[in-house]
């Protein structure tokens, strides 16, 4: 073996050339320790061989990590850039591409403000020179999209030294589409909630305006009704007051079904009269250059709903129509039954219409397009309100110079009304009453009024003087009862008898006629309801039903 090393070879190499002379019939020098030799030489082609192989197996796992490394690369939720300093796009990943509905080949070389939505664009070159002068600057812009709309992203990014030792770019793009969508939804829904919110301040106001006007009312109303009982002229001052009472009456309600989403009493309406009607008011109220025209199915149901209400909603939308009309045109108000057994309304005219902005806002509270002194902008607010306090529906379709559609759709009445029990003339008589309530002119002129029907009024301004009453052996016929009392308010007054044994009967008198004093008289025994402001023959004819049912 030292003679091996002798000659400055490798053990494989002295292998060869002995084998090589063997093969050529010469004799080896230390033929003699051939098999020894042999012995080493296959030991080291055995180490060899395990050594290539494990070489292999090293070079074949390196080759699936490049390969599952790519795979991440190219086919990442995110995507990468190399950009130079210019700007250029060096390299990027797959995803770039499926973001941008772009091959590679198109990404290749062009300038990453090229495809950035030209609103953005001065956003993203800022973004990119702080990025290249080393610091750290995250922005979000939109992204055009190939056959698309711009798509929202993030770029993050850092400098980096390039396989060349110069300087790139390496950006990583964020798809934040769908969390921008979501931002978007999250503002509408808080305007949408804010937006609820000053309705039902609005709608508080509103109530509370009403109550007071309806005791106003209720006031003049009495008191007029004093000046001028037994009088039949038509025509008659007290008339026109006691006339302009009940349409300020109408009002209020509206501002109530407003606040409330209540339109009170329901019945079986005949909603084709009720359109004659208001057409009849509009003819004669309106330019004569407006055409009214009818078209009225008569074979329609009645509708389920309150005819002082529905009479508001005509004459409103009505009033809107002609407004949009000052020069003239055509108005078109039309009845008919939908595919479901509803009954629908149709008020189209050919006026100025809305643009899409203005119609999107059209229902909302104090929004108008009037000039100022000609419009509250409440009036499609309460008529979207009237209408959904009548489990209907309101569609409004416009196009500027093509005139405003509105469809309204309600329930039809599933059965005939009864027969009405008219109320006697001239009410009960020789009834010991008692009437609470803390206007004075009310109870005074109302008081005066029953009495001279020949009942006996007694009455109090708040409920602990009518409990005091009632508590010191006066025992009424009936108890005529105002809801709202600044001490004890009439509710709390009914349950106080009730849960006593007391069983008179009690009219509530009230100025907010709503769902809940119904269900509460409706539920309760010997109690009734009578709405302000209510004319003399509207509590005589609530006295003789609650008396008839007692």
């Amino acid at each position: 073996m030292a003679a091996n090393g002798s000659k400055g070879g490798q053990p494989g190499d002295e292998f060869r050339r002995r084998a090589e002379a063997r093969l050529l019939g010469e004799p080896a020098e230390g033929e003699a320790s051939w098999p020894h030799d042999a012995r080493a030489l296959v030991h080291e082609l055995r180490v060899h061989q395990i050594q290539l192989e494990m070489q292999n197996i090293e070079l074949q796992r390196l080759d699936r990590e490049r390969a599952s490394f790519e795979s991440l690369y190219e086919f990442a939720p995110v995507g990468y850039l190399v950009l130079d300093p210019g700007g250029r796009i060096l390299a990027c990943n797959f995803t770039v591409g499926r973001m941008l509905g772009l091959h590679r080949k198109e990404l290749i070389g062009s300038p990453l403000e090229t495809l950035v939505d030209p609103l953005d664009r001065d956003e993203a070159y800022l973004c990119r020179q702080k990025l290249a002068g080393g610091e750290a600057c995250p922005c979000e812009f939109r992204m055009l999209r190939k056959g698309a709309g711009p798509l929202w992203v993030r770029m993050d990014g850092a400098r980096a030294t390039g396989h060349d030792g110069g300087c790139e770019l390496r950006v990583l793009l964020t798809d934040i589409s769908a969390q921008r969508q979501a931002e978007r939804e999250y503002r509408e829904m808080e305007a949408q909630l804010q937006h609820l919110q000053r309705m039902e301040s609005i709608g508080r106001l509103a109530g509370g305006v009403a109550h007071e006007l309806n005791n106003v009312l209720a006031a003049i109303l009495a008191v007029t009704e004093s000046m001028g009982e037994g009088r039949e002229d038509a025509a008659s001052p007290q008339r026109i007051i006691a006339a302009a009472c009940s349409r300020g009456r109408d009002i209020t309600q509206g501002l109530l079904v407003f606040s409330r989403k209540d339109v009170g009493t329901k019945s079986a309406v005949d909603l084709n009269l009720q359109v004659e009607e208001a057409a009849a008011v509009v003819r004669a109220s309106c330019d004569s250059r407006v055409e009214v025209e009818l078209d009225l199915d008569p074979a329609q149901p009645r509708v389920l709903g309150n005819s002082s209400t529905l009479g508001t909603i005509l004459l409103n939308l009505c009033r809107n129509a002609l407004d949009a009309m000052p020069e003239g045109g055509r108005l078109l108000l039309g009845t008919r039954r939908g595919p479901g057994g509803e009954v629908q309304l149709r008020i189209l005219d050919t006026g100025e219409g809305m643009s899409q902005e203005v119609l999107a806002k059209a229902t909302e509270p104090f929004f108008t397009t009037k000039p100022v002194g000609r419009g509250t902008g409440l009036g499609l607010s309460i008529v979207h309100s009237l209408v959904q306090a009548h489990q209907g529906t309101l569609g409004l379709k416009s196009e500027p110079g093509r005139g405003t559609e509105v469809a309204i759709s309600l329930p039809a009445h599933p059965d005939p009304p009864p027969d009405p029990v008219p109320a006697p003339s001239h009410g009960p008589s020789g009834l010991v009453m008692m009437l609470v309530d803390d206007e004075d002119v009310i109870r005074e002129t109302m008081a005066m009024l029953l009495a001279r029907s020949g009942n006996r009024v007694h009455t109090a301004a708040g409920g602990e003087e009518a409990l005091r009453l009632l508590a010191s052996g006066l025992d009424p016929d009936i108890l005529i009862l105002d809801v709202r009392l600044p001490d004890i308010d009439g509710v709390e007054i009914l349950r106080r008898l009730r849960a006593s044994g007391n069983r008179v009967p009690v009219l509530l008198f009230t100025g907010s006629l709503d769902s809940d004093l119904r269900a509460l008289a409706a539920g309760t025994p010997r109690t009734g309801l009578v709405a302000k402001p209510a004319t003399l023959e509207d509590m005589r004819g609530a006295i003789s039903r609650l008396l008839g049912k007692a």
